[in-house]
């Protein structure tokens, strides 16, 4: 419930798209920063914690950055799911208070799926095109 999780998404947003999108400037890198974790708060497609999880995103890209490596995000993100998990059976199992964890999942309307989509395309248009250093003509 939380290795897995934490592995395969800093692999895709921390590994994938930081690298991505990071150039070698230091403005290039912030705005790496920032767009991977509004990216990664989006693709939770919860969008009621959109914001705190952009944010926590953001938090793990910086620190991907700032050590050279994802693992340090791998850890964090790990801490961060672990920490819900424990503290779910913990209330449920010792403490007995009854948590409604039966949550009927229903597909979102497609509409919903389009738009965020479509965000999360339109994001990483803008990093490619924008955040980018840009390189200079060999050909010359």
């Amino acid at each position: 419930m939380a290795l897995i999780p934490a592995i395969c998404e800093e692999i895709l947003f921390r590994g994938f798209l930081l690298g991505a999108f990071k150039g070698e400037s230091k403005k290039s890198k912030i705005w790496a920063v920032v767009m991977v974790g509004i990216l990664f708060g989006i693709m939770h497609l919860n969008f009621i914690r959109i914001v705190p999880t952009a944010i926590l995103g953001i938090l793990f890209a910086y620190c991907a950055l700032a050590t050279k490596s994802i693992w340090t995000s791998v850890f964090m993100h790990f801490l961060n799911n672990g920490f819900s998990v424990c503290a779910l059976y913990i209330t449920q199992k010792y403490l007995h208070i009854a948590i409604d964890t039966n949550v009927t999942y229903t597909m979102p309307p497609i509409s919903s799926i389009l738009v965020t989509v479509l965000i999360g395309v339109g994001f990483i248009y803008l990093g490619s095109l924008c955040f980018r250093d840009k390189k200079e003509d060999l050909s010359d």
